[in-house]
């Protein structure tokens, strides 16, 4: 009736203990996890959605593939795509959100776009399929495009577990990254020590890294050697921004660099296990992990 008579019609993604409330504090239990896709190009310029469907789609896979994830249930909002991975049982909201959490943390850290204001969110409302989307001038329906089946919570636990240990192995941060952790970096402080068989692994793994990569990718790959808080990792930057004329051309030695700090964004903080990223994408084989020298050195006098 709401949908006929031209309201914008939502469900809530949890239960409630009350029907006073449905702020995320009155929340009960939850019977799904879910991501929220938006599609188009103002949503993609923004790094908040991608460009059409078919990219949301791509993403999905490569994204699911990666996390060793079942495919989920796939629903057409109308203007991008709401994911379900739907539970067996109903689990209980703080233990809802421990997990949720997670998620979110892998889909920053797999640069997978989807809202972030949805993934963790006990308060979310989310377009039933048959609701009508009534944003566009021409009114698109919710549709279900794949429907799959409910999963154990305690299976999809696990594979978000085993998601979260393979991103810490990488030196990712357990939570998102704050402003404090940010300072830190800049002052140096290095979550591993700069010594010859770290330094070496670093640029063992740079090497997969096409210089001429994305703006975006040789953008997180500085930033990465930076926020080591390593001595050389200017250095180690720089010789690596030099081999392409395409980013070279943002400035001239610390220049170059010193731009790219200028512009950077503190909530997309980004550490080493950024740069292992981009380099196990090309074809890198060993584990960023196996770092156990303890004493300094410099790079100029040890590794050249």
């Amino acid at each position: 009736w709401f949908d006929n008579s031209g309201y914008s019609v939502y469900h809530a993604c949890g239960s409630f203990h009350t029907e006073e409330s449905r702020k995320a504090e009155n929340t009960a239990h939850f019977r799904s996890f879910f991501l929220d896709l938006d599609c188009g190009l103002q949503k993609a310029n923004k790094g908040k959605g991608f460009i059409d469907k078919a990219a949301a789609c791509n993403a999905l896979k490569d994204f699911c593939k990666k996390l060793n994830l079942p495919k989920p249930t796939i629903i057409d909002s109308g203007g991008g795509f709401h994911i379900y991975w739907t539970l067996q049982d109903d689990i209980e909201a703080d233990e809802w959100l421990s997990v949720a959490s997670k998620l979110k943390q892998l889909t920053k850290f797999h640069k997978f776009a989807a809202d972030d204001a949805r993934t963790a969110d006990r308060a979310s409302l989310l377009r039933p399929v048959g609701a009508t989307n009534l944003k566009y001038s021409e009114t698109r329906q919710v549709k279900a495009l794949h429907v799959a089946d409910d999963l154990s919570f305690t299976a999809f636990k696990a594979k978000i577990k085993a998601a979260e240990s393979a991103m810490m192995s990488f030196g990712a941060t357990s939570k998102i990254p704050t402003l404090t952790q940010l300072d830190q970096n800049l002052l140096g402080m290095a979550p591993q020590p700069e010594t010859p068989k770290n330094i070496k692994q670093v640029l063992d793994a740079l090497n997969y890294v096409p210089s001429n990569c994305s703006y975006e990718v040789w953008r997180d790959c500085v930033w990465a050697l930076l926020s080591s808080g390593w001595n050389c990792a200017a250095e180690l930057a720089t010789n690596w921004s030099r081999q392409s004329a395409q980013h070279w051309k943002y400035g001239d030695g610390e220049k170059a660099l010193q731009n790219l700090l200028n512009g950077f964004d503190p909530e997309k903080t980004v550490m080493l296990g950024t740069l292992f990223y981009h380099a196990f994408e090309n074809g890198y084989t060993k584990g960023p992990n196996d770092q156990v020298d303890m004493s300094p050195v410099s790079y100029n006098k040890e590794i050249e």
